[in-house]
């Protein structure tokens, strides 16, 4: 069951954020093992257990880049810029 953060909880947005990234990284690096050699030969337990490693060490290196981004306001001048946009689009 997942629990949806409250809206100003960021604490709870992120860790949603970071089991979400796990989840989809993870079933990524399951969907590949076939194309190893080395791992479609090794028993369900150790593709989880390397799968797993693997997926933990994407969201590691990919987590600071984006929550310094997400950080950071837009040099587009946010919620602004995106009106601007909109409008001229249309």
């Amino acid at each position: 069951m997942i629990i949806a953060p409250r809206p100003g909880n960021i604490i709870g947005r992120l860790l949603a954020l970071t089991g979400l990234a796990l989840v989809l990284e993870f079933a990524w690096e399951m969907a590949q093992v076939p194309f190893f050699a080395n791992l479609a030969a090794l028993p369900l337990a150790r593709h989880v257990g390397t799968c797993l490693i693997a997926a933990v060490g994407d969201v590691l290196i990919a987590s600071p880049p984006s929550a310094r981004s997400a950080s950071k306001p837009s040099r587009l001048g946010g919620a602004q810029a995106s009106k601007r946009f909109r409008h001229a689009t249309c």
